[in-house]
């Protein structure tokens, strides 16, 4: 079970989140990984999904999953 996973406290890693406008004036959103650790990060899995608001006719975006070998 999930619960029974030791999940020890990240320190070191920074995320930074900016927000611009494409040439067709849509926004786009970039966030950035930060390790400021002196060992590199190994088989780092980053999760997102974007969403207009919390209303029933809402848009939604596919959840996206990105696997970083090495940070």
């Amino acid at each position: 079970m999930r619960k029974d996973i030791d999940m020890p406290e990240v320190t070191g890693v920074k995320i930074c989140i900016g927000k611009s406008i494409n040439k067709m004036g849509e926004s786009e959103w970039h966030v950035y990984l930060i390790n400021k650790n002196l060992i590199e990060l190994e088989n780092v899995m980053i999760v997102s999904k974007g969403y207009e608001d919390k209303s029933a006719d809402a848009r939604k975006t596919s959840t996206l999953r990105h696997m970083i070998e090495k940070v």
